[in-house]
C-alpha cells in the first residue's frame, strides 16, 4: 500500500522520526510499534494538547500531574500535587504553599500531608505560619504576634446633655464642664439616642460618631453620617458598652503553652471623680480580667491581663482561681459608667499574643 504525503508526514510525527526512510519501512516501523508498545500521543501533540487545556491557578493537593519515572526507564506515570511537596522534603529550601487566611490554609494544605517547617502567609494574621515538627498544625513562624489600632475611642455618659446638628452632619454637643481636652481631637465617639426635638433623623446609638473636635469647656463636636439639621437631647448610656476593637484568633491556632499578654491595652483617661468607671476584658467571651477607675487626671494604664491557653478550649487567667473555658476565640474590652455625665476614653493600643510553637 502506497503512503500519501498525509498520512507519511502522520507516522512520522507519530514515531518521532525524520523523513527518508522508505515507505514500506515506515509502514513496519508503525506496526511495530504499535504492537510493542500500544497506541500512544506524539510528543507534540501532548504539548500542544496541556497548552490548550484549561488553566487551573491554584491547584489541589489531590490533582494529578504527569512525570516520567527516572527508576523505571523514563516511563510515563502520574502523581499528585502532594507527592510533588512531599517529595521536596529533602530539600535544603524552605517548601511555601500559599497566601491566604490562616483558615484556608489549614483546610485547604493540611499539616499531615506537608513536610515539617512548610511555611505559608497568613493574610489575616499578617504573619507567616509553618508546618510544626510533628506536622499536625500550622504555627506562627514568630513567637510574638502584635495586633492593635492607632484609633482612640471615646464614650460619653451624654445624660443631661444637648445636641444640634448642622445640615453638613456635623453635631455640636453641649455638655457643661465635660472635663474632655483637645488632646482627644480625633477620636471615634459613643453618644445614646435621646429625645428628638426637631428635625429629622433623630441620633442612632453607637459608635457612630467619628472625628471628636474640642471646642470649649462645655461644647465639642463630632461627625454625624446624617446629613440634615435637627437639634435634641442626648440619652443616658450606663450599660456595659463594648468597644468596636477586638481582635478574633482563627479557630485552632491557640495552643497549649500559649499566651495573650494584654498588658499593652492601651493607656486610658476617664472623667476624674468618685463615680466608677468600670473596664472589663474578656476572652473566650469569659470575664478575663477587670479594673475599676474613679479619681485621676493622668493617663492610666488599665487591667493588664495575662492569659496562658490550657488547651485548645480552655486557658488560665491572672486573678481566675479556676481554668475558664472558652467560648469563642475573640478578646475584647468594655466600658461600664456609674453616672451618666461621666465618660471614658480608650487610646489607641497593643496587644502580644504569644506562641510556643
Amino acid at each position: 500500500m502506497a503512503l500519501d504525503d498525509t498520512r507519511r508526514a502522520a507516522i512520522e510525527a507519530y514515531l518521532g522520526v525524520g523523513a527518508g526512510y522508505a515507505m514500506n519501512d515506515l509502514e513496519y516501523l508503525y506496526w511495530a510499534d504499535l504492537l510493542a508498545n500500544g497506541v500512544h500521543v506524539p510528543v507534540a501533540n501532548l504539548a500542544s494538547d496541556i497548552h490548550a487545556a484549561t488553566l487551573k491557578t491554584t491547584p489541589a493537593l489531590v490533582d494529578e500531574v504527569f512525570i516520567t519515572d527516572s527508576a523505571d526507564s523514563f516511563a510515563g506515570k502520574k502523581t499528585t500535587i502532594a507527592g510533588v511537596q512531599a517529595a521536596i522534603k529533602g530539600s535544603p529550601s524552605t517548601l511555601y504553599v500559599a497566601t491566604d487566611t490562616y483558615a484556608n490554609i489549614v483546610a485547604n494544605y493540611p499539616a499531615a500531608g506537608l513536610p515539617a517547617r512548610t511555611q505559608a502567609w497568613a493574610s489575616d494574621l499578617r504573619c507567616a505560619v509553618r508546618v510544626n515538627d510533628a506536622q499536625t498544625l500550622w504555627r506562627p513562624v514568630p513567637h510574638v504576634l502584635e495586633f492593635g489600632s492607632s484609633d482612640m475611642y471615646l464614650g460619653f455618659g451624654g445624660l443631661t446633655y444637648t445636641w444640634s446638628r448642622a445640615a453638613s452632619g456635623i453635631i455640636t454637643i453641649t455638655a457643661a464642664a465635660h472635663g474632655l481636652l483637645a488632646d482627644y481631637n480625633g477620636a471615634t465617639v459613643h453618644l445614646t439616642q435621646g429625645v428628638l426635638s426637631t428635625g429629622t433623623p433623630n441620633m442612632t446609638t453607637g459608635w457612630n460618631f467619628t472625628n471628636f473636635t474640642y471646642v470649649d469647656a462645655n461644647t465639642f463636636t463630632v461627625q454625624s453620617t446624617d446629613l440634615s439639621a435637627g437639634t435634641g437631647t442626648l440619652g443616658s448610656n450606663t450599660a456595659e458598652t463594648f468597644f468596636p476593637t477586638l481582635q478574633t484568633m482563627p479557630a485552632g491556632l491557640m495552643q497549649r503553652g500559649d499566651a495573650v499578654a494584654a498588658v499593652n491595652f492601651g493607656m486610658a483617661r476617664f472623667k476624674s471623680n468618685a463615680n466608677n468607671k468600670t473596664i472589663l476584658d474578656y476572652y473566650g467571651s469569659v470575664l478575663a480580667g477587670s479594673t475599676v477607675v474613679t479619681t485621676n487626671t493622668s493617663w492610666q494604664s488599665v487591667s493588664s491581663t495575662v492569659i496562658v491557653q490550657d488547651s485548645p478550649t480552655t486557658y488560665r487567667a491572672t486573678s481566675r482561681a479556676t481554668v475558664s473555658t472558652m467560648l469563642d476565640t475573640t478578646f475584647k474590652r468594655s466600658f461600664t459608667l456609674a453616672v451618666g455625665t461621666d465618660w471614658y476614653l480608650q487610646s489607641p493600643y497593643r496587644m502580644q499574643f504569644n506562641f510556643h510553637s
